[in-house]
């Protein structure tokens, strides 16, 4: 028989993939690809500051890119940037954080096995709803 630790230990691992799950659901799941994003909002956030002062601001790299790619003006691709990162920095992203904590913290409070799937079980839930 398998011991409640190392049930709880592999559901909190499932509940971590979980979060995974949910949160590949909005950032591309890359290598590097943090750093892409990390980058793409500091020079949006640059240049919609730099285009406030001087309308004929310098065009940072990753906003030249987006912006033709997707056929858009440079202001318009920099403030995309910028909601889609406030989308996952200010709800979906804090939410799965929560979901995955509370789910964890679910399962290391159980006392038996069923206990422990169902924890799991309404912590995967979650973080699938999101």
């Amino acid at each position: 028989m398998t011991s409640l630790a190392l049930l709880r230990i592999r559901a909190c691992k499932r509940i971590d993939a979980a979060a995974g799950a949910a949160r590949v659901k909005y950032l591309t799941d890359l290598p590097l690809q943090s750093r892409v994003y990390e980058v793409k909002l500091a020079q949006a956030q640059a240049y919609t500051a730099a285009h406030a002062l001087d309308p004929d601001a310098t065009v940072p790299p990753y906003i030249a890119h987006e912006a033709a790619a997707r056929g858009m003006t440079a202001l318009a691709a920099a403030a995309s940037i910028i909601s889609a990162a406030a989308v996952f920095d200010d709800d979906k992203g804090p939410a799965i954080e929560g979901a995955r904590f509370a789910g964890k913290e679910s399962v290391m409070a159980c006392t038996t096995e069923a206990e422990i799937e169902a924890a799991e079980e309404s912590a995967k839930s979650a973080l699938a709803a999101l």
